[in-house]
């Protein structure tokens, strides 16, 4: 399991970067990415050629999609938007993510809280827990004031 950024980053190229670190020798001459079936479409990386892909039950990697570049870039203005911040209050979160969607084109999107499942009141200061890509939800959690925030 290996993070990456579709808008700045080559799968294969972490995966290669990363592998002797993963499994203690270099990474094979040839590897390549495919995308599984399943809803959120995940990037995996095997040895060997684009026949890996056929038989995992993969498509080819081609490229990051529009949403995924959209997410990418919504990352990044936010890092720039809050830099150096330790408390957001969750209705600020709410309105900067807002703006960020329709500049982004990602309809459809949304933030929930997801500790409090509505049930309880939000924490004074929010941060990013999970970005749902299948449901397009962005999580929103509680964070500690003071504490530094860590960008998804």
């Amino acid at each position: 399991m290996v993070g990456f950024d579709p808008g700045a980053d080559e799968p294969v190229a972490v995966c290669r970067q990363q592998w002797p670190e993963m499994f203690g020798q270099a990474a094979p001459h040839a590897l390549t990415a495919c995308v599984d079936s399943s809803l959120q479409g995940s990037i995996k990386v095997y040895a060997g050629g684009k026949d890996q892909c056929a038989r995992h039950r993969a498509d080819p990697y081609l490229g990051p999609t529009r949403e995924q570049l959209g997410l990418s870039r919504l990352r990044a203005d936010l890092r720039e938007h809050f830099a150096d911040r330790t408390c957001i209050p969750h209705p600020e979160l709410r309105k900067v993510l807002g703006e960020l969607y329709a500049r982004h084109g990602l309809d459809g999107w949304k933030a929930a809280h997801f500790q409090t499942a509505d049930k309880e009141p939000e924490g004074p200061c929010a941060d990013i827990g999970l970005i749902d890509e299948p449901e397009r939800v962005i999580w929103l959690g509680d964070h500690k004031d003071g504490d530094p925030i860590n960008w998804p």
